[in-house]
């Protein structure tokens, strides 16, 4: 990799030509930055091809196409898209290890005074962030397949990513240290010890203890290079992106995850990922720009979705940051798409909508940003009971995403349900199981579960919008729903009159007396709803989120603290294998540490 900060030299990385191929003349950090800022301005084609154009003289550029890979297959949620971007990834973690094999043969041979040295620090060190930034991606790409053997291979990657970041993070930040004194330091060019590849690979699904690697052997005659601030700057910049975006991750992993990651020696640590994050997004790398929309991926999407309350002075700082950047990037279809969360955390749908819109208008080709925002509008109409729209939407992706056939035909089915259609709507309900591709994906089977129940019961318009609701609930978007939209959903649930959604019903109208501050009683329709469901051998999740809204409420009333958290702990403990329980784990955990965090101070 060439250094633009010191006098540019050619070193021994990827030295390999390929015919028709021309080396770039410019440093490949400026170029891969350019890339990235391709992607945010909505020339996702331009940047792939920027990236293609110079990955077999650059492992950064080779990284950053398949970077640009992930970002479309994760958008998507499509198989053979994640397929594809995980193999990528592979390619770009087996280059990068075979270049660091490489560095270690250099040493060895310029000690022998056969060669000097032609790789330097910064080479090394750039090329274990991009071992560790492909683990990570490659693992966050594993967990979407929500099986325990997913679980346990994506717990593997996580815990050989973390071996590099916490090495080189710690390396990296002590010479930036030092450099924000003197200027320039003096770097060792270190031989590279890394993880194995096949480092504790869980065997037929069951993850095995690795030994603890040898300690490096460090030499007092390996070479000296001077570096600058400015590269040790944009270097913790680079590690500073995978290291906190690995913090944040691990803060909304489910329980039985965590168990097995924290078995293999993770703690997660928020606070330490976020201002990672921010060093990240003022540095001069290519992941200074996506640390931002990692940081906004986290306010505005995670913490909302895992029920911690966002404050006013955060909702305006990201606001901030957003406006930020929108004057870099006026356009940037992905900066609206974040825009548009904002003003729904501010219960003004009607402004998200318009920024959706504009979203969807720039994304220029990008097919998987175009759903993403289509879904966005669909979503917000459902809130606004704007059914005619959501069905056009919903009928739209069903035609042209490959993601969850099975979800979008349910939509269609209560959206055509809720508008009177019900004819209709009970003729594509009979179709949804039939479109379930993986039983362990918990959407699909949840909207298996639900349609089925059709098979004995007649659907009605106000069954339809029930079931509506309680997918409102369930991505806790009631709070972004407006007193006036949540008393006419108040309306919908005092007309359901079939006996065997009772217990729906009273999760629902517990939930929306909630958001109209009457506390009390939406603590009676909590507690009715647990009555409710009890004696049925189905939708355990209505109670396991009950007692979780009547745990979250008793926790902070002083007198009945230990009682709050006990109903926490029986939501949590006394419930397996219901729908959603993944999530609502997460959310009760977050919960409890954020109340015994305030106990503290």
């Amino acid at each position: 990799m060439l250094n633009g900060d010191e006098q540019s030299v050619v070193t021994g990385l990827d030295e390999v030509h390929i015919e028709g191929d021309e080396p770039a003349t410019e440093d490949d950090n400026d170029l891969a930055y350019k890339g990235i800022t391709l992607l945010l301005t909505n020339k996702w084609d331009e940047s792939k091809e920027l990236f293609g154009k110079y990955k077999s003289h650059s492992v950064l550029m080779h990284y950053g196409e398949s970077f640009v890979n992930y970002v479309q297959a994760i958008m998507s949620m499509e198989e053979d898209k994640m397929a594809a971007a995980k193999g990528g990834l592979e390619e770009v973690e087996k280059r990068c290890r075979a270049n660091l094999n490489n560095f270690k043969r250099m040493k060895k041979k310029s000690k022998g005074g056969q060669q000097q040295d032609a790789a330097s620090q910064e080479d090394r060190w750039m090329s274990q962030i991009i071992v560790a930034d492909s683990l990570l991606l490659q693992s966050v790409l594993t967990f979407s397949n929500q099986d325990m053997p997913s679980y346990i291979k994506g717990g593997w990657l996580l815990r050989k990513s973390w071996k590099i970041y916490d090495k080189v993070y710690k390396e990296i930040s002590q010479n930036f240290e030092e450099s924000k004194r003197n200027g320039k330091v003096k770097v060792k060019v270190e031989s590279v010890d890394m993880p194995d590849p096949d480092d504790s690979e869980p065997v037929n699904g069951h993850a095995v203890a690795a030994s603890p690697p040898e300690p490096s052997t460090k030499s007092d005659e390996s070479p000296i290079e001077l570096m600058s601030k400015d590269t040790l700057s944009r270097l913790l910049g680079a590690v500073s992106f995978g290291y906190g975006m690995f913090q944040l991750a691990l803060s909304l992993i489910p329980d039985k995850v965590l168990k097995l990651i924290e078995f293999l020696g993770f703690h997660a640590d928020r606070d330490a990922g976020l201002k990672a994050l921010e060093f990240s997004m003022e540095s001069r790398d290519m992941r200074g720009p996506l640390a931002v929309l990692t940081i906004l991926w986290y306010h505005v999407l995670m913490r909302p979705f895992f029920t911690e309350s966002i404050s006013p002075e955060q909702l305006a700082e990201t606001t901030e940051l957003i406006e930020k950047y929108q004057q870099q990037y006026p356009q940037s279809a992905l900066f609206l798409f974040f825009k548009g969360r904002v003003c729904r955390l501010n219960r003004n749908l009607d402004a998200a909508l318009q920024e959706y819109e504009k979203a969807k208008d720039y994304c220029n080709g990008m097919v998987e940003l175009r759903n993403g925002a289509m879904f966005e509008i669909a979503w917000c109409n459902l809130m606004k009971l704007n059914y005619d729209v959501s069905l056009e939407i919903f009928t739209t992706l069903l035609e042209e995403s490959k993601w969850s056939k099975c979800f979008y035909t349910y939509m269609q089915a209560l959206c055509n349900g809720a508008k009177g259609q019900l004819e209709i709507a009970a003729t594509i309900m009979k179709t949804v199981p039939g479109l379930v591709k993986k039983k362990t994906n918990q959407i699909e089977a949840f909207a298996s579960r639900r349609a089925q129940q059709f098979k004995k019961i007649k659907l009605t318009d106000n069954l339809c919008e029930l079931l509506i609701l309680e997918l409102i609930y369930m991505w806790n978007n009631l709070p972004q729903c407006s007193k006036q939209e949540v008393e006419k959903m108040l309306a919908i649930c005092g007309a359901v009159e079939e006996k065997k959604f009772f217990h729906i019903r009273s999760l629902i109208e517990g939930a929306l007396n909630k958001q109209l501050g009457e506390i009390e009683l939406a603590d009676q329709y909590f507690k009715e709803a647990v009555a409710r469901q009890e004696g049925l051998k189905f939708d355990y999740h209505i109670a396991a989120h009950a007692l979780f809204e009547r745990g979250a409420y008793l926790i902070t009333l002083e007198d009945r603290k230990q009682e709050g958290k006990k109903m926490l702990l029986k939501a949590k403990d006394g419930f397996k294998e219901y729908d959603f329980e993944n999530r609502l784990n997460v959310r009760i955990r977050n919960l409890l540490k954020m109340v015994e965090s305030v106990s503290v101070k």
